[in-house]
């Protein structure tokens, strides 16, 4: 399962853009290159090069993806498997679009009351090798 599809957005309906101008800022050059190349003409070499940065920023995206998935499963499994409809899981799903989650936060964000956002997230930093600071040390989110 991908959860890290709202990578971009926290908007469910929202695509992932990959970020091409980080690869074309990676190598200025070649992006100043294929710039005189299309005002000199040669669309075809631009639009070559351009594919070639749209191609590589699509991979590292792809990447980057793939490496929130396994850390999300990680933290999933490290919170006790909560069941797929919690709010456990999902404030831990949503990490990639909300990094910060305070029991009011979630609560909004989640749709629940502030009463069962804080037991998601106590129950959460309860658990051994928890996500939460203060894991295992028996503090309780407030909030």
């Amino acid at each position: 399962m991908s959860y890290s599809r709202h990578l971009a957005s926290p908007r469910p309906d929202a695509a992932v853009r990959p970020p091409v101008s980080v690869v074309l800022a990676a190598s200025a050059r070649s992006y100043v290159a294929g710039l005189t190349d299309f005002r000199e003409g040669r669309v075809d070499d631009w639009i070559g090069a351009f594919a070639d940065a749209l191609s590589a920023s699509a991979g590292a995206a792809r990447s980057l993806s793939e490496h929130i998935d396994v850390l999300l499963a990680e933290l999933i499994q490290r919170a006790g498997n909560p069941r797929a409809d919690s709010v456990a899981r999902r404030i831990i799903t949503g990490l990639p679009a909300q990094p910060i989650v305070s029991a009011e936060i979630a609560a909004d964000r989640y749709h629940v009351t502030p009463t069962a956002a804080r037991a998601a997230l106590n129950g959460c930093k309860s658990k051994p090798c928890s996500f939460l600071p203060g894991s295992g040390a028996g503090g309780a989110v407030s909030g």
